[in-house]
């Protein structure tokens, strides 16, 4: 009775501890089983977040890409605006790429992964353009600094030429102006028997001025002469007539007598009077000849 008691007892130990074992690998199974999700999970979450840095980092990149491209752009219009006369055909482009960055921006804004690698590849293809057309503007500008230098070359050679020729002008003017014997002075007063000679003061009533033109071969077309005489008496007053000299201000341009003509190169002589308004003085008087500006002679007499 006791032995059947004992096996008995001993059956239901050995099913207890069966039962624990089997609730024991059970358990471990579940808690391994549970280990390797939760590292699974926590693989997956460390991947997730890397491909978001990785996104977000290339999202940053392009970012940076377009606002140093858009620069690039301001810079090339900026140029291009100053080159306006070479770069004309550059305008659609740069329009053109000025939609595209738009373009890119908008779509990078809600893009995938996959499309960011898209992006990227629309992103140097855009790149190239602006480089190029940034290489053009340099070309374009390199060549502009050329013609202004040549520009300048030639303004300089212009200059220099246009000296010549105004000195060169300066001095067939001057060699085809009229050239002047020296003039011959005449005091006196009219009589029956003509004109007569006088050396006394109250007797001199018009002074007669003879001027001979001499020929000038190398003259091609007739030019306008303007001659002066002024007499200063011994007070160095200008011998003149009132009305002829009333409007002058300089008295260095008063004169006695003024007389303009017409020379083709050929010799002539001027006859020319002048009437005293006023008693003349007694003394030494001084006589200059001005033609077309230029003091040509000078001479004197006296009278007693």
């Amino acid at each position: 009775m006791t032995e059947e008691t004992n096996k008995q007892s001993n059956s239901k130990n050995k099913i207890v501890i069966i039962l624990l074992i089997i609730l024991l690998l059970g358990s471990g199974g579940l808690s391994y089983w549970q280990f390797s999700e939760y590292k699974k999970l926590e693989k997956q979450l460390t991947e997730t977040q890397d491909n978001l840095k990785t996104t977000l980092t290339a999202k940053d990149s392009l970012e940076l890409n377009l606002n140093e491209l858009e620069k690039k752009l301001v810079s090339i219009e900026s140029e291009r605006a100053e080159l306006a006369d070479y770069a004309g055909t550059l305008e659609t482009d740069v329009e053109n790429l000025k939609k595209t960055i738009a373009n890119l921006r908008a779509r990078l804004a809600k893009a995938s992964p996959e499309e960011i690698a898209r992006l990227k590849k629309e992103v140097e293809a855009a790149t190239i353009k602006a480089n190029d057309y940034q290489a053009e503007i340099e070309k374009l500008k390199a060549e502009n600094e050329e013609l202004r230098k040549k520009g300048e070359e030639l303004t300089e050679q212009n200059v220099t030429l246009s000296n010549i020729n105004q000195t060169l002008d300066a001095k067939v003017q001057k060699a085809s102006a009229a050239q002047y014997a020296p003039i011959k002075l005449t005091l006196g007063r009219m009589k029956r028997k003509g004109f007569k000679e006088e050396t006394k003061v109250r007797k001199v009533e018009e002074i007669h001025v003879d001027i001979n033109v001499i020929e000038n071969p190398i003259v091609n077309s007739p030019s306008d002469q303007v001659i002066i005489i002024r007499i200063i008496d011994p007070d160095k007053t200008v011998l003149s007539k009132v009305e002829n000299n009333k409007t002058l201000v300089n008295k260095s341009d008063v004169y006695t007598i003024k007389n303009t003509f017409s020379f083709d190169g050929k010799a002539k002589n001027i006859n020319l009077v002048y009437t005293p308004e006023a008693k003349l003085k007694k003394g030494a008087y001084k006589v200059e000849f001005w033609a077309n500006g230029e003091l040509k002679q000078t001479g004197s007499f006296e009278l007693e």
